[in-house]
């Protein structure tokens, strides 16, 4: 009796036929065994027609698909045999507090990244009535050939007729050479689907409400988009999701690498869940067949961890999903091997040939930036801390970017004893509210500008017009002034003095939470003379005169932004190939987990937006802190006592 061949589905064979009939407890006997073997092949091919009829509801779904329902908040088409609550774990185990409006799908060839948004998209237009969801294709033409037939697959087969549905209510009309009918359908349920390019007029999308027009409490799909959708296009579809509160979904195969989009996604994103690449080998060895193997992600949710199943190897890693800048955002990748329909042994044998850099691209679905940033060994899983693991002993310094029509930018760095260098504070803060202001936001954010690589002025630099005064009343807030007075006025607050007039410049008996050794401001700014009353005064003079010092970065040392960047990059160093961290092979240089500015910066940054470069000001305090050669300063009894703010011992 013939069987049909299946990717998931595996042939009715003599072990499988004993095992059930074991377990029905009937005997080994040759009649039953050829009667058994008929009635399991029959089922099987039942089986494999119903998923050839009816995808929508009997199709199989890779693991990874749960991942996106969970990040998406479509907790509705998770199996009720995997529990009620399994969105809410997966999103907890990845790091996320609620579910994203906007996911990023990047994967490749054959990953089945369309048709999981088109399944869902179809899914939500019959379960959420009047529905307007729109999706995005390079043109028309690519839309008729690749992303309309989708549609038609997962559509009930009572509606895929070869006869055009048209009542009051519903319209569906379709051809294999030309997809719907007017670009679009409508199904009797009333939820509607427009077909739109990145070739049309964008402003035919900037009116609209995407979504299900019903309160039903779920979350519904408002817009998907294939490929190369322009970041713009994204801000302005948010938009459009907003008012119904719909989420949507972007798939991308990196054919084109680091696009404007994927850059807006990935830039500053810290990575959540990760896999061994067996396609990507560091030892020089042949790539392993492991990297066809189909992961079991709902083991994510138990928070087990992918291991190298190949002793002794060493192999890359590559992510699987990314916590965006944008909280409301999310990027998963979809690896070839999560398709068993797509062959994905067969891209496998295509690619051993090709560099590390294509696999990534073809395989894995990563793509490389356009324009390396300065600090490649920058990762956030390593120098990134949390909060309360920071060494609470170890000497402590500030260091402040002043700007004209901003906010100041300042950092607090701690050094120890060990030669660690850790940022545990930042200003303007994402975590922290000022008071009477709140939290200002992001000093820099991503910008899908291929053009501006250093990011884009965040809400966090727009000037909140303080005068220097309220900025020593904020820096005595943050660092636990004794005299600190949330109520005081600037002629009060010029008098508070951190230290007591007989303090040598050690600083013994600190009269605040926090014992600060040093604070150096920007040489270049804070030299600029201001036309006062009395005559000209410099940045450094107006702070002295009211009662907060600050040192020179030291402008005058003559060393350049490359020599400052090397020395960080210094610090940030490890050896990767070491598959733990341990106290031989640990970077220099760590950052509270709070200090999600300075994180961005050392993501981003490349250098090529020059001075005006909006994440320059984060790295600029960096470079200063090691081109001053700060350390600890050991100021226990009978210690030599070092130059004031030097580092010295």
């Amino acid at each position: 009796m013939p069987q049909s061949p299946h990717p998931i589905v595996p042939m009715v064979d003599g072990e499988l036929v004993r095992a059930v009939l074991l377990g029905h407890g009937r005997e080994i006997t040759d009649d039953n065994i050829k009667e058994m073997y008929r009635n399991l092949v029959k089922l099987r091919e039942e089986k494999l027609k119903r998923e050839k009829e009816e995808p929508m509801i009997y199709g199989w779904e890779p693991p990874i698909w749960r991942v996106c329902d969970a990040l998406l908040g479509l907790d509705w088409a998770i199996p009720a045999k995997y529990g009620d609550d399994y969105g809410a774990k997966m999103r907890s185990a990845l790091g996320f507090a609620a579910p994203v409006n906007m996911l990023l799908i990047n994967g490749g060839n054959r990953a089945s990244k369309s048709e999981y948004v088109d399944k869902r998209a179809s899914q939500c237009l019959n379960k959420f009535p009047n529905t307007t969801l729109w999706s995005f294709h390079t043109d028309t033409d690519m839309s008729v050939q690749y992303d309309q037939p989708l549609y038609r697959k997962y559509m009930p087969q009572v509606w895929r007729t070869s006869k055009p549905i048209q009542t009051q209510t519903a319209y569906i009309a379709y051809k294999k050479k030309t997809g719907f009918s007017d670009g679009s359908f409508i199904l009797p349920n009333g939820s509607w689907c427009d077909f739109r390019n990145y070739a049309q007029d964008k402003t035919k999308i900037e009116g609209g409400e995407l979504g299900t027009a019903e309160d039903t409490g779920e979350v519904c799909l408002g817009m998907v988009a294939h490929e190369l959708i322009p970041e713009d296009w994204v801000e302005t579809l948010v938009l459009r999701l907003a008012t119904r509160g719909a989420s949507g979904v972007i798939n991308f195969t990196p054919v084109n690498g680091y696009t404007g989009t994927v850059k807006a996604f990935l830039d500053g994103a810290k990575v959540a869940r990760d896999r061994v690449a067996y396609m990507l080998p560091k030892d020089g060895g042949e790539a392993d067949d492991h990297c066809l193997d189909l992961e079991d992600c709902d083991k994510w949710v138990d928070g087990e961890k992918d291991k190298s199943l190949v002793g002794g190897r060493h192999f890359d890693r590559v992510p699987r999903v990314l916590r965006c800048a944008d909280k409301r955002r999310a990027v998963v990748f979809f690896h070839s091997s999560d398709n068993p329909y797509g062959n994905p042994k067969e891209v496998m044998l295509s690619l051993l040939s090709r560099d590390s850099k294509f696999k990534r691209e073809r395989f894995y679905g990563v793509a490389d930036r356009l324009v390396a940033g300065k600090f490649p060994l920058f990762d956030p899983a390593v120098h990134v801390k949390p909060h309360d693991e920071l060494p609470s002993h170890g000497t402590n310094y500030m260091l402040v970017d002043p700007c004209d029509g901003r906010n100041f930018f300042m950092i607090w760095v701690r050094c120890t004893p060990d030669g660690r260098m850790y940022v545990y504070r930042e200003w303007p803060s994402q975590t922290d509210p000022i008071p009477g202001v709140g939290v200002l936001g992001e000093w820099a954010l991503p910008t899908g500008d291929t053009k501006m690589l250093d990011g884009r002025r965040g809400p966090a630099q727009s000037g909140l017009g303080w005068g220097l005064t309220q900025y020593k009343k904020e820096i005595a807030r943050l660092e636990g002034w004794e005299e600190y007075d949330a109520s005081a006025e600037p002629e009060a607050i010029a008098k508070w003095k951190q230290y007591p007039e007989d303090m040598d410049h050690q600083m013994r008996g600190v009269k605040a939470r926090e014992k600060i050794s040093s604070r150096f401001l920007d040489a270049r700014f804070g030299n600029v003379r201001s036309l006062e009353a009395d005559g000209t005064r410099t940045l450094f003079e107006e702070f002295d005169n009211i009662g907060i010092g600050f040192r020179e970065t030291g402008a005058d040392v003559k060393k350049t932004i490359s020599e400052g960047v090397q020395l960080i990059n210094d610090a940030l160093y490890y050896n990767v190939d070491k598959p733990v961290v341990t106290d031989l092979n640990e970077p220099k240089l760590y950052i509270s987990e709070r200090c999600l500015n300075v994180t961005f910066a050392l993501h981003t940054w490349t250098g090529h937006d020059g001075p005006k470069g909006s994440t320059k000001d984060c790295i600029d305090l960096l470079r200063y802190a090691y081109l001053k050669d700060l350390e600890h300063v050991d100021e226990s009894p009978g210690a030599v006592a070092g130059t004031y703010g030097a580092g010295c011992y």
